[in-house]
């Protein structure tokens, strides 16, 4: 992902002989890695999340009708798909070669990073030890369990829309530093004429430009996390 970005503006700077871009082209090849990584697990571990009331919920219909733990769990991870039926069809996998279910469930919970997901995973996990996995103790333990996480849901989405309006906000302002300097470029290009023509202005410009992308990514990311 760093070499996607820094090659071509590398490749740029080279053609057009700009060695000013070149400062650019490196942090671009620092921070678009770690950027990339943060919202690809900020955005996988919020799916996680949507999916475990569904989980669930199929879960208690399988145990109610007399299936057992490892049916039951195949069921769930058929209904809500990819990406937590992947993680449940890998504890099934394990289990199928060790034939530990409670081992198999602890070793997705290690793996995992979802809250809610790692509290379901300690429930059955509990019952499993305790020898009373697909009993209706289970079952009704796990319907209370849903219903919290659907009252975390529910508070969730009233939240989003709260927030949504300042999350405009922020983009808004954010948008004030690039377009006063828009401005006085294109009503008195003097007062710019000295940072665009030397090489150490042009190199500060890029490299600001370069942070300031990074300070109007952090809000967008702090949106993909959780609510406690």
């Amino acid at each position: 992902i760093g070499l996607a970005g820094f090659v071509p503006l590398a490749a740029l700077a080279a053609y057009l002989e700009l060695p000013w871009l070149l400062p650019a082209a490196l942090a671009l090849f620092v921070v678009a890695p770690e950027t990339c990584v943060a919202y690809l697990t900020a955005r996988d571990k919020a799916r996680k999340e949507a999916q475990v009331p569904k989980a669930v919920e199929t879960l208690c219909v399988a145990m109610r009708a007399g299936n057992n733990l490892y049916y039951s769990l195949a069921r769930a991870a058929q209904e809500v798909g990819p990406p937590l039926g992947h993680d449940l069809k890998r504890a099934l996998d394990r289990f199928s070669v060790a034939g530990d279910m409670a081992s198999a469930l602890g070793e997705l919970r290690q793996e995992v990073s979802s809250r809610r997901l790692q509290e379901l995973l300690d429930t059955l996990i509990f019952d499993l030890e305790e020898g009373v996995a697909g009993t209706p103790g289970e079952v009704e333990r796990l319907e209370s369990f849903l219903e919290s996480v659907k009252q975390e849901a529910s508070m969730r989405r009233e939240l989003t829309t709260r927030t949504a309006g300042t999350r405009f906000n922020l983009r808004l302002v954010s948008l004030t530093i690039p377009g006063t300097v828009l401005l006085v470029a294109v009503t008195d290009s003097s007062l710019l004429g000295p940072l665009l023509t030397s090489p150490l202005g042009k190199m500060s410009l890029s490299l600001t430009v370069v942070a300031y992308l990074g300070t109007l990514n952090g809000p967008l990311q702090a949106n993909n996390g959780t609510v406690s």
